[in-house]
């Protein structure tokens, strides 16, 4: 979401594009970053952690 070089109607027209996307996938999930750029892992790692646990998580048959 870090990203100055997006308007403010781009950022809502790429949130809502992404949105519609990750919608068509099952157990999909949309995270907004809002303090990251392009390297999330190293700006906001606990999202990046978060998200990994929720994933072995969910392979593993527990509940999120």
């Amino acid at each position: 979401m870090k990203d100055e070089s997006l308007t403010a109607a781009g950022r809502k027209i790429w949130i809502e594009s992404t949105k519609e996307w990750i919608g068509k996938i099952p157990g999909g999930k949309h995270i907004i970053a809002e303090r990251s750029g392009h390297f999330i892992q190293m700006q906001e790692p606990q999202i990046v952690i978060e998200a990994v646990r929720q994933v072995v998580n969910q392979a593993r048959g527990q509940k999120q």
